[in-house]
């Protein structure tokens, strides 16, 4: 059987998920982070980690101000993880500590005077993963499964932040 403890293989990317309600511009930035205790190989598992974030940059930021909306109410996030040539074939994150009501948009969390960056780490999804029979590589996509915000006393349709495959994200191949 595979290893387990910390991730011994790490490798992260992000992508930019963006819609349009009335006239606010949402740009939502999603990072994901894959850590393996071992590599895949054909005759053991490996401890597999997702770790997404969803992050609201400092020009999200601004863009929701100058709609005049300070606080936001965040009621639930998620992000499915899909690996193709491994076992398990999903793994589905979720913001743990939704619901938030209020959520203060104008916090300076850099200390540089402008609003932002605000970063939700999802709770992290560790599985025992096996690559599949003759695979020579486990891809990983990511699927934005979705965030539920309330801006005020409207919601934001659901349309606008619906479940999206962002695409191919990371590869790690599988040793002989």
């Amino acid at each position: 059987m595979g290893g387990t403890g910390d991730p011994l293989i790490v490798d992260q990317t992000s992508f930019r998920v963006s819609c349009n309600y009335d006239t606010l511009q949402l740009d939502i930035l999603i990072e994901l982070v894959i850590g393996l205790t071992e590599p895949y190989s054909t005759s053991t598992s490996t401890e597999a980690t997702s770790s997404p974030s969803v992050i609201f940059d400092e020009e999200t930021v601004a863009s929701f101000l100058d709609a005049g909306v300070t606080v936001i109410d965040i009621v639930s996030a998620s992000v499915t993880t899909n690996a193709t040539g491994a076992i398990p074939e999903t793994m589905k994150a979720s913001f743990g500590a939704a619901p938030i009501n209020d959520f203060d948009l104008q916090a300076d969390t850099d200390d540089n005077g402008i609003p932002g960056p605000h970063r939700l780490e999802l709770d992290p999804v560790t599985a025992t993963s096996f690559a599949t029979p003759g695979t020579a590589e486990v891809v990983f996509d990511l699927e934005f499964s979705g965030i539920s915000l309330a801006l005020g006393d409207f919601n934001i349709p659901a349309a606008c932040l619906s479940p999206s495959l962002v695409g191919i994200v990371l590869r790690f191949p599988v040793e002989r």
